[in-house]
């Protein structure tokens, strides 16, 4: 990568890094806010925000992009690796069919002993 490529890179993981901050501050003080409405309200409250979560989702998801975006810099991961990946998922797709294919027959096997045995039994 160029200087001006890695450069970028740590300006957007500075970003995201930010951006998260500020979301996990944000769910921080409205948690502060939910358990203060809490002890006076009690359970007459609804439960607490939905926004609590889902910024703390969205920090995490921030700060996974960032530590991707961080690997980048630090080499371990290509932008040329698309295709190398996308070959990946294909072969996992292919072993799922298989372990499927798999399990289906397992289980035909299972039905057809059970038969078996009641056929014994009886």
């Amino acid at each position: 990568m160029t200087e001006v490529q890695l450069t970028k890179i740590t300006v957007e993981v500075a970003r995201l890094r930010a951006q998260a901050d500020d979301l996990e501050a944000k769910a921080e003080r409205d948690d502060r806010m939910f358990l203060l409405a809490f002890s006076e309200y009690g359970s007459e409250l609804a439960g607490p925000p939905q926004s609590i979560a889902m910024n703390r989702n969205k920090a995490k998801e921030l700060r996974k992009r960032a530590e991707f975006f961080e690997s980048v810099k630090l080499g371990d991961v290509h932008l040329s690796d698309p295709p190398a990946l996308e070959n990946r998922v294909m072969q996992i797709n292919k072993q799922i069919e298989d372990l499927q294919k798999d399990k289906v027959d397992a289980y035909l096997k299972i039905r057809l002993l059970q038969q078996l045995a009641e056929v014994v039994k009886g």
